[in-house]
């Protein structure tokens, strides 16, 4: 949970983005989406459903667990039991760790010179195709020799 809301948001901040809203009760969420979607207007909507999602399946019982559990105790151990298998902790690291990087993923191609370099999902034969699993790898529309350089120079 720490991973995702606040490092997460610490790592959108630094690239511009402020997605606090995600974090927000439902009317915030939704205030949030559209301020979010009318102050970045180059952002790929799809952000928006990744977040959506989250907040649908499994965020609110990940926040439950943190909030209300580790937090602050108002459950029981009892009913909080479900959550402690280790293949439900591995589930939830999964799902934590692939929104993270769809999310930052999202925000980082937003500043992409697009006419040259796009972010694109790895097929599942390349996703392990080195040291380190991984799901989005650059896609080069053009060759860099003929990009410009204040292109280059802003990232």
């Amino acid at each position: 949970w720490s991973a995702y809301k606040d490092r997460m948001q610490q790592a959108a901040r630094l690239m511009g983005y402020d997605i606090g809203f995600l974090f927000q009760s439902d009317g915030g969420f939704k205030r949030g989406c559209l301020d979010f979607a009318n102050s970045h207007p180059t952002v790929n909507p799809i952000l928006i459903e990744v977040m959506k999602r989250n907040r649908l399946t499994w965020q609110p019982h990940l926040r439950r667990l943190r909030n209300h559990y580790l937090e602050h105790q108002t459950l029981t151990r009892g009913e909080v039991a479900q959550y402690y298998p280790l293949q439900c902790a591995e589930i939830w690291f999964q799902k934590v760790w692939v929104s993270i990087e769809e999310i930052l993923v999202i925000l980082m191609a937003d500043s992409l010179p697009h006419d040259f370099i796009d972010i694109r999902e790895l097929p599942p034969e390349e996703q392990n195709a080195g040291p380190y699993e991984r799901r989005f790898g650059w896609q080069l529309l053009k060759p860099l020799s003929i990009l410009p350089e204040n292109k280059m120079d802003q990232g």
